[in-house]
C-alpha cells in the first residue's frame, strides 16, 4: 500500500456524506427516539393544528361577513329622538321636527315612528323586559 491508498482510506469522501444527508443515513445522536415514532406523532399533531387553522379562519370569516353585513344596514338609517315639552303638543313637535328633515339635502325619507314602532324597535335593541 502507498501513502495515496491509506489517504483515501482514511478521509471520506464529500459525495458520499451529500448522499447520506440526502438519504438520510447519518449516525442517530440519541436525543430522538426513532423517526417511526416522531415522525407519525408529528403528522398527526401538524394535521390537528391545520385542521384547528382552517376552523378558525372559517369562524373568522364567517363573522366578519355578518359584521359587514350588520353595518352595511345601519350606515343609511338614523334616529332622531324628539323630547317632550310641556308646552308644546308632541303630534305638533314630531310634525315640526319631519318638516326640518324634508328641508335636509340628502335625506330621502323621514317618518314617525308610531308606539308599537318604537316599543319592537327598543325591543331589539335592549331586549324584553316582560319576563322572557
Amino acid at each position: 500500500m502507498t501513502d495515496a491508498d491509506t489517504s483515501d482510506k482514511a478521509s471520506p469522501r464529500p459525495a458520499s456524506n451529500w448522499i447520506s444527508l440526502i438519504v438520510g443515513r447519518t449516525p442517530r445522536s440519541g436525543i430522538m427516539p426513532p423517526a417511526d415514532v416522531t415522525g407519525a406523532t408529528l403528522v398527526l399533531v401538524v394535521a390537528a393544528m391545520s385542521y384547528l387553522a382552517c376552523l378558525a379562519f372559517g369562524a373568522m370569516v364567517t363573522v366578519t361577513r355578518s359584521a359587514n353585513d350588520w353595518t352595511a344596514q345601519l350606515e343609511g338609517s338614523l334616529t332622531i329622538q324628539v323630547k317632550p315639552h310641556a308646552e308644546i303638543a308632541a303630534e305638533d313637535q314630531i310634525s315640526a321636527a319631519l318638516a326640518v328633515l324634508d328641508e335636509v339635502e340628502g335625506i330621502e325619507r323621514a317618518s314617525a315612528l308610531s308606539e308599537a314602532g318604537y316599543s319592537s324597535a327598543s325591543r331589539s335593541l335592549v331586549g324584553r323586559n316582560d319576563g322572557e
